[in-house]
């Protein structure tokens, strides 16, 4: 969508959600429910701001479409 629609702004929600890769060798044997719940929840919450965030460029492109035609 990022390139597509040249919008740097899904660039960077795109690398947010490779933030959450980052955090896999900091993974402690010792406590890793609590580790599996944090990435868990950040991947949620990085695949919601994505979903939403390209819900609103699709709606502004389809707009700007249907104005065109």
């Amino acid at each position: 969508m990022a390139v597509v629609y040249h919008k740097k702004r899904l660039f960077l929600i795109a690398l947010l959600m490779g933030f959450v890769d980052f955090l896999i060798p900091f993974a402690l044997l010792n406590n890793i429910i609590v580790f599996e719940a944090v990435v868990f929840t950040l991947s949620v919450i990085s695949v919601l701001v994505a979903w939403f965030a390209t819900k609103h460029v699709r709606t502004s492109a389809e707009n700007h479409s249907a104005l065109l035609n």
